[in-house]
């Protein structure tokens, strides 16, 4: 998630109603579903949306003049990039990885970090001292 704090929007119709009945001093809201008429105005109307944080598929997915009309009525529009694609390692973190299944065993270190056997003894090759 974002770094940003900001209220998530995502989910079904249900979820969302939800997820603003309980914060309605939202100012900062990162929509991760495309949102439709319905949603806009309920954010409009529940929260005190001052920016939206939204990635550039959500973006180009809703008609141009939704977006204008939020600007018309103060709201910045803030595109983001999002990661796309497979969950990438830090080098810190792989070396750790590699460290614990070094001590513990690999298949115990791949349950708990959630990363595939061959991974690790791929890692193993690559950080070999």
């Amino acid at each position: 998630m974002n770094s940003l704090k900001g209220l998530e929007i995502k989910g079904k119709r249900k979820e969302i109603m939800e997820i603003l009945e309980k914060n309605p001093e939202a100012n900062q809201i990162i929509l991760k579903t495309k949102p439709s008429k319905f949603l806009f105005v309920l954010l409009l109307n529940r929260t005190k949306m001052k920016k939206v944080f939204v990635s550039r598929a959500i973006y180009r997915s809703v008609q141009k003049k939704y977006w204008k009309v939020l600007e018309e009525m103060g709201v910045k529009i803030k595109i983001e990039k999002r990661r796309r694609g497979r969950k990438g390692y830090e080098k810190k973190i792989k070396r750790k990885i590699v460290q614990d299944a070094k001590k513990k065993g690999v298949s115990r270190v791949a349950r708990k970090y959630g990363v595939g056997r061959r991974t690790i003894y791929n890692w193993m090759k690559e950080y070999s001292e």
